[in-house]
Order: structure tokens, then C-alpha cells, then sequence
């Protein structure tokens, strides 16, 4: 008589696919942080090549292919002279967030980042900023503050002043890989700030309605890792990977999509775990099932 073993055996969880933002109207520009497409802006829908160069100071960028959080390589800002700039009227997609000042004023922006240093009030990671008295959004990390944090700030006043909101869920730690998402929209004043921090591998954000009434000079040029046209040389000192933004508000499951490379998700990511039945000349697959899991 054959004895029949029943064994219950769970197979390693499947690698996580990478994001992919093309088919998604919304997203108005990515970089990767991957290999010749670091330092570029990627624009979706704006020209047959589905690309932008925004173009850096003639400063190379160090290519680390052990040190990242999304593809194969990441990227490092050394220099208040690693910057980009990009003039508003060149910005591809008409619904470019404040794109010729007062449009499409509903904004998300998520990156991977990993300071090195923070000493000032406003290391820019990416903004649509002219000058300090010309501000449309950004995306800052604050050195000022002890400890540090990050901020989002919008212009009000023709961008004459500047309204900012802090995160005061995460304490940022240098060397250290934070995923940060950020939402404003305009016409309810909402903003979000959500941070995973993955040493700790926790998420917090910080959430609220701001009290200025968005409105930015039309001039703001979209800058990354710098203030606008080098004048505050503050930005960003530190690892980044993959700085996405979009035209209207992601949701926190978005945002985590985003962060877990699954974006869009088709679903929960599942793991497979087998009933099979266990006998001296083989196996047989009697069932299986699907169980999420983060």
C-alpha cells in the first residue's frame, strides 16, 4: 500500500516588480536615478521622444550600482553646482503643475532620498522656484530644525512669500534612506507629507489645510536638487533615487505603491502556498493559495 504524505510548502516571496509610469496621464516628469537616464527629467506626453533633458552644470554625477532603492543604480548630489533647471515656457505637458503660473495647482511629488548634511533652512530636492522671493512650490529638507525634517512649501502673494508645511512625524537621520511623498491641492489647501523610514522600516506623515491662497509668478522655472538659477546654491546634499511628480493628489496607498516599485499595482502582492501530496515516485499539486502579503 503507498503512504501519502501531505506537505505544506511555501515558496520564497516573487521579486517585486519595477514602477512603471508611462501609461499614467498624470505623471508630468521622472528621473530614475538609472545609469544615462539619471539627471533627466522624463516627460510622458509632451513630444514624440517622451523625454525632456533638463541638463546639469557640466558636473558629472557619481553612479553607484550597490547603493540604491529602485533599479540598479542611484545617484549623489556633492556640489551646490549639481543642479538642473528647466524654463517654464520649455515644460512639456500644458498641465505641468503651476505651468505658466496659476494652472493645474494640484501636485504630488515622491523620491527616495538619503542626506548626507543638512546645515540650512531650505536644501531644495525639486521645486518650481525662480528666486527667494519667487516661489512657486518645493520640496525642502530643512537643516535648521533639530531635529532635521522635511517640508513642502507653496508661494502666495504673486510668489512673493512663502507658506511651508512640516512633517513633524519623522525625525531625519543622516545616512539614512527615507521615501517621502508629498501632495498639495490647491483648492482645499490640503497637503500630506508621508515618509517611510527605512532603517526603521516604519511610516508616519503629517497631514493639514494650509491658510494662503496659492499664486505663483508665471516665471517660476522647474529646478531640481537647487534653488532656481543657482541664487540660493542650497540643494539637496545627499543619495537620491527616482524623483517622480504628477499633475493631480496620489493617494497614501499610491504613494506606497510607488515606494514598494508595484505602481500601478494590479493588486496585493501575493504568496503562493502548495498542498501537495507526497509520494515515493512523485509529487501531485493537490492545491494551492494566494495570501497577501506587504
Amino acid at each position: 500500500m503507498k503512504r501519502a504524505i501531505v506537505l505544506l510548502m511555501l515558496l520564497p516571496t516573487p521579486c517585486l516588480a519595477a514602477n512603471d509610469f508611462s501609461e499614467d496621464v498624470n505623471c508630468v516628469a521622472l528621473d530614475t536615478g538609472e545609469g544615462n537616464n539619471a539627471g533627466k527629467l522624463y516627460d510622458f506626453h509632451a513630444d514624440a521622444n517622451n523625454t525632456i533633458n533638463i541638463g546639469f552644470a557640466g558636473v558629472p554625477y557619481d553612479v553607484n550600482e550597490g547603493y540604491y532603492k529602485e533599479g540598479t543604480k542611484s545617484r549623489v548630489i556633492k556640489t551646490g553646482a549639481m543642479t538642473a533647471t528647466l524654463a517654464d515656457a520649455s515644460l512639456g505637458p500644458a498641465s505641468f503643475p503651476q505651468k505658466v503660473g496659476n494652472t493645474c495647482e494640484a501636485i504630488s511629488v515622491c523620491a527616495w532620498l538619503m542626506p548626507f548634511s543638512a546645515t540650512v533652512a531650505q536644501h531644495h530636492v525639486v521645486n518650481k522656484k525662480y528666486s527667494t522671493t519667487d516661489t512657486g512650490w518645493s520640496l525642502t529638507l530643512d537643516g535648521a530644525l533639530d531635529p532635521n525634517r522635511f517640508e513642502f512649501s507653496i508661494g502666495y502673494n504673486a510668489g512673493a512669500n512663502e507658506e511651508t508645511f512640516t512633517d513633524t512625524s519623522t525625525a531625519i537621520v543622516n545616512k539614512q534612506w527615507y521615501h517621502v511623498g508629498c501632495t498639495y491641492e490647491a483648492s482645499s489647501k490640503a497637503w500630506r507629507i508621508r515618509v517611510y523610514d527605512d532603517n526603521g522600516e516604519s511610516i508616519n506623515e503629517s497631514t493639514g489645510t494650509g491658510s494662503q491662497t496659492m499664486d505663483a509668478n508665471t516665471n517660476n522655472d522647474l529646478c531640481v536638487f537647487n534653488a532656481g538659477h543657482w541664487v540660493l546654491n542650497t540643494p539637496f546634499y545627499g543619495w537620491y533615487d527616482e524623483i517622480v511628480i504628477f499633475n493631480d493628489i496620489l493617494t497614501t496607498n499610491e504613494i506606497d505603491q510607488i515606494r514598494k516599485g508595484i505602481y500601478p499595482s494590479a493588486g496585493a502582492q501575493t504568496m503562493p502556498l502548495l498542498l501537495v501530496k507526497d509520494y515515493p515516485i512523485g509529487r501531485e499539486l493537490v492545491s494551492y493559495i494566494n495570501f497577501p502579503v506587504n
